[in-house]
């Protein structure tokens, strides 16, 4: 039986896993299988300021967000009522730096915060640093960006109340839903299969093109031929006579600014087995480095085996016993976020192609309730 309780956490995941990202940003990683290249990425940044636009949403949604205006009438001084508001403020300044991709599809309470700071202007004027939003500022402007801030949430809130945005939302979690009730219905066939399960977080994308001065770009043939790929790799691994281990895999196409797509992807390897993680690591990276894209290829490490990430917390990785706490933790925040992310954001893509994956379950199969 499916646990829906599992599912919720998968928004703290995702704020947990980028929360410690700007104080570790500049410690060199090596959590590639090659060059040592960091995943603590410009996406992976932007991702972390998209989940606190998130969470600021849900706020005005449930009512929790305070206008300024309404705490100047409370006898409130100016710096007073502004400082109540400062986390907020900054998240309203800094997202006039954020660059959506259209490669993406944002959650609809992320696009309906980007709608009301478009119409009420804020993209489009100059506004004092967002880390510092008391400094250096005199009353008129401090009351400038109050009542502007206030202008926002109102807007938010007719937004919010907007029966086309409260349909995309159920259809955007009921989506989700899916993918995970298909992912947590697969690990249980696994988990009658082979009792435990060796788990590995791995990023599989292509080398970066590099250029002076110049950002890179990244064909949208990429999409469809990283998934053409990516079941070459699967059906590698699969050849029970050569790599006996494997036992399956969940995946899910994402899409980098700075990176372009990529498959995040989870092997679940036979825990009976004696499993070594930096064999397994050098065996992908030879297939899909190597063989299939001719060199073109890189394979991240997102597991902390071997280096401490901040980005990919050790939660369910390595050897997991069915029933445990660990399988519990497996499920949560690993399948969690394989199958559940893209309530937040996915890839741009037509409303029939998928973005998660997972191996086959045998028709003869059923579930043990």
């Amino acid at each position: 039986m499916k646990d829906r309780s599992l599912q919720e956490p998968v928004f703290d995941e995702m704020r947990e896993l980028y929360a410690e990202i700007d104080e570790r940003q500049n410690r060199p990683i090596d959590s590639a299988v090659k060059g040592g290249v960091s995943v603590v990425t410009d996406s992976y940044r932007q991702m972390k300021k998209l989940l606190r636009i998130e969470q600021f949403v849900e706020r005005v949604a449930s009512g929790k967000v305070l206008l300024y205006g309404d705490l100047l009438q409370a006898k409130k001084a100016n710096h007073e009522a502004l400082k109540l508001r400062e986390p907020e403020f900054a998240l309203l300044k800094s997202s006039t730096a954020i660059q959506l991709s259209d490669r993406l599809v944002y959650s609809p309470y992320v696009s309906a915060f980007f709608n009301a700071c478009k119409e009420k202007g804020v993209l489009d004027q100059p506004l004092t640093d967002p880390f510092f939003p008391l400094f250096g500022m005199s009353d008129g402007s401090i009351r400038r960006e109050g009542y502007l801030f206030d202008e926002v949430v109102r807007e938010l809130k007719v937004l919010l109340s907007s029966a086309q945005l409260k349909t995309d939302v159920r259809v955007r979690h009921a989506a989700a839903d899916r993918d995970f009730d298909s992912a947590i219905e697969y690990t249980n066939f696994l988990f009658d299969t082979y009792k435990k399960l060796f788990v590995i977080r791995l990023d599989i994308g292509y080398l970066v093109p590099t250029s002076p001065n110049k950002k890179p770009t990244f064909p949208e043939s990429d999409r469809q031929r990283i998934k053409d790929e990516f079941v070459r790799l699967i059906k590698q691994l699969g050849r029970k006579n050569k790599y006996p281990e494997f036992a399956g895999h969940l995946a899910k196409l994402e899409f980098g600014e700075d990176r372009g797509y990529f498959m995040h992807t989870v092997l679940l390897l036979d825990g009976r087995q004696k499993v070594n993680t930096s064999n397994w690591l050098a065996v992908v990276d030879d297939a899909w480095s190597q063989k299939i894209t001719r060199g073109k290829g890189v394979v991240y490490d997102c597991s902390p085996h071997r280096v401490r990430n901040p980005v990919f917390p050790d939660k369910g990785l390595g050897l997991v016993n069915r029933g445990t706490a660990k399988c519990r933790a497996f499920e949560r925040w690993i399948v969690g976020y394989v199958a559940k992310s893209s309530r937040y954001v996915r890839v741009n893509v037509p409303s029939r192609e998928r973005v998660f994956f997972r191996g086959i379950i045998p028709r003869g199969w059923r579930e043990s309730v």
